[in-house]
């Protein structure tokens, strides 16, 4: 898949994704469909939080660093992407059942940080196993 085709079908899949959060708020009533409704809320939010995230990442990382190869790039930003959406799906649902405070929400940042830490640890480990670094 070329990068072009994968940022074409990314903003198509997060412009649904809005319109769907959209239509969940306006013609869902979450005391009528109880929990149904609450789901494909945070559901719809996350997905269109994913794929904002990740093309806004992508776009930043690509215009930063014009000689990286790209899909390692995808790779990296959608994961930053997911990230971010998570938390921020997490914190509404933590704030919604009153259970949102500081010290949550830091402990919660601090886990995404060290996560991904060990994913960027263990893709550097792969990435350059077997090349000699030495400078011999």
């Amino acid at each position: 898949m070329t990068l072009k085709r994968y940022l074409n079908l990314m903003t198509i899949c997060t412009l649904v994704d809005w319109l769907l959060f959209v239509a969940v708020i306006l013609f869902l009533n979450p005391e009528k469909l109880g929990n149904f409704a609450l789901v494909l809320f945070y559901l719809t939010l996350f997905f269109a939080l994913l794929g904002t995230f990740s093309l806004i990442f992508l776009i930043i990382r690509l215009k930063a660093q014009k000689r990286r190869p790209i899909f390692p790039e995808i790779s990296l930003t959608f994961r930053w992407g997911l990230w971010l959406a998570f938390i921020i799906a997490a914190a509404i649902f933590l704030k919604k059942i009153a259970l949102l405070s500081w010290i949550n929400a830091i402990i919660g940042i601090l886990f995404f940080v060290i996560l991904e830490i060990l994913f960027m640890s263990l893709s550097h480990k792969y990435q350059y196993e077997g090349e000699d670094t030495s400078n011999s």
